[in-house]
């Protein structure tokens, strides 16, 4: 018997050309990436980048653009994005799995999953949390999840969906929330394949140049960061790549900037394209970012892989950092210690900060050499694989 490709509708609230929802677009990218020669992919998105007004220039929205070999991909513009108009998606495309890139998105996750329930209820579903069901994101915002899981649960769509989990406490965060008896298969978030070059950098005792790159958000810490550079004696430089998330927050942000010691700098930068990433990282010493809950966080690999150690919060799953003189994993509620480990870095002498960057870097070798990325996902898709008869 012969096997042909399965055919996966991927919903996503945003997706390339745009880049300023960050890890989201990064996982389904690499998802196509890694995986097209084995699935054939139709993906589903918005015709604007996230926080943009304007669409992406010289896209044809609302119909079906060949974007690859193996997929393709449908602009929704701002008009078409209602029930109805998922509802003919659905019904017109030929899709052998439904994949929902998010937990909580109205228009990607909730009316493709009613339309599909309703119309192609033999069709499975595969949903990715990423990393929304965590404590830490759970309560941010969290009346209006709560309603949501109840509905969910209400209605009996969780035990109709295979949920993916990216790692073991993502498995537990499902369990919690959905009950023991739900489907979910683990399979890591894809990384980037390519690594850079590895480069050092200069460092001097007493100077520390930090990059946060990610949304400007309470999920991701920002105001916990600027915190803990308050008592900070070293000279530091602490750039924040990413777009403004929730409205009022950044003013937030600016009154603890003007409370920080003059030799203490911090600059807000334009969100930057991925493949510009690697080689701004390198431009800095460290990557810090006390998040409330990441599955995975494409921009901690994505430092890690260029050599640069990270600072986070613990709620991520990368084990033994400090070990492996790779970065940090400070308590979330531990703002004293997470301020140390600042200290501690920007303390360090060239030497010591070298041991440090190649700590980083082969953490990162270790991670994409020990996980069988595609095996795993193969695993997730398993039982949905279509045959073609003799």
């Amino acid at each position: 018997m012969s096997t042909k490709k399965t055919k996966i509708l991927v919903m996503i609230d945003w997706y390339l050309p745009g880049f300023r929802a960050g890890g989201p677009i990064r996982s389904v990218a690499n998802l196509v990436d890694g995986l097209g020669e084995r699935f054939d992919f139709s993906i589903v998105t918005s015709d604007t980048d996230y926080g943009a007004s304007e669409p992406y220039a010289g896209i044809e929205p609302d119909t079906w653009i060949e974007r690859g070999p193996d997929y393709r991909v449908w602009y929704c513009s701002r008009d078409h994005r209602g029930y109805r108009h998922f509802r003919r998606i659905i019904m017109e495309t030929d899709y052998d799995v439904l994949y929902l890139n998010s937990m909580f998105s109205l228009r990607y996750t909730i009316y493709p999953l009613w339309n599909s329930r309703s119309m192609k209820p033999e069709k499975p579903v595969v949903l990715a949390p990423r990393g929304m069901l965590h404590a830490g994101a759970l309560a941010i915002k969290q009346r209006k999840k709560t309603w949501f899981l109840r509905g969910i649960k209400a209605i009996g769509a969780h035990k109709e969906i295979r949920f993916q989990a990216t790692d073991a406490q993502e498995v537990a965060d499902v369990h919690a929330v959905f009950g023991t008896q739900v489907d979910v298969v683990e399979a890591p978030n894809l990384p980037r394949w390519d690594l850079p070059a590895f480069q050092t950098r200069d460092k001097s005792p007493g100077q520390l140049r930090l990059i946060f790159l990610s949304r400007i958000s309470v999920k991701k810490g920002v105001h916990l960061l600027l915190a803990a550079l308050r008592e900070q004696t070293a000279e530091i430089v602490l750039d924040l790549y990413g777009p403004d998330e929730e409205p009022g927050y950044w003013e937030q942000c600016r009154e603890i900037i003007s409370e920080l010691p003059d030799h203490v700098r911090v600059k807000k930068c334009d969100p930057v394209r991925p493949e510009a990433i690697p080689q701004l990282v390198q431009a800095y010493h460290a990557f810090a970012m006390p998040t409330a809950g990441e599955n995975f966080g494409h921009a901690i690999f994505e430092a890690l892989a260029a050599g640069r150690p990270v600072i986070l919060s613990d709620q991520h799953p990368w084990e033994g950092l400090e070990v492996a003189e790779a970065g940090y994993s400070v308590p979330l509620n531990d703002s004293v210690r997470y301020a140390a480990a600042i200290s501690e870095m920007a303390a360090m002498d060239e030497g010591q900060f070298t041991r440090w960057m190649q700590g980083a870097r082969q953490y990162a070798e270790r991670y994409l050499h020990e996980n069988e990325f595609v095996d795993r996902y193969l695993s997730l898709f398993r039982d949905f694989v279509v045959a073609d008869p003799e």
